[in-house]
């Protein structure tokens, strides 16, 4: 896995919203302490070494369409943004606008994963689209 650069880490805690990184295999590199908390993790540098699929949240639940989503980003070196409406730590319904970017490696020029931002607009008109759009209705 690749490093993150100690200036990004800083980066990405400064910043407000939810921020990250992961690497061509759609591991975390590192993530701030917003997204640590809508995951559900207890420290947010928990999530470094992990993938989507060991998040403690029902956003396990949208793991493959997480990844397929960097796929893309990597291969067409091209932004993607995403509404994710679904229930994030303590089943908490939320609303973010996630932005996913390419990770260039500063000397090649490479791209070695993808960096995500995501917003909050968690409302309640968007909370209702997203109880429409659901695939995964609570028991």
């Amino acid at each position: 896995m690749a490093k993150i650069d100690v200036k990004l880490k800083s980066l990405f805690d400064l910043m407000p919203g939810a921020w990250g990184c992961k690497d061509e295999n759609s591991v975390f590199m590192y993530a701030n302490k917003e997204y640590g908390q809508i995951i559900g993790l207890d420290h947010h540098e928990d999530v470094i070494g992990r993938t989507d699929y060991d998040m403690p949240c029902d956003t396990v639940n949208f793991a493959e369409m997480f990844r397929e989503q960097d796929k893309q980003v990597i291969q067409t070196m091209s932004k993607m943004r995403i509404l994710d409406i679904h229930p994030f730590a303590g089943g908490q319904w939320k609303a973010y606008i996630f932005t996913k970017t390419p990770l260039l490696d500063e000397e090649t020029n490479l791209c070695i994963g993808t960096i995500f931002h995501g917003m909050d607009v968690t409302n309640v008109t968007t909370l209702e689209i997203g109880s429409f759009l659901n695939p995964f209705p609570s028991a």
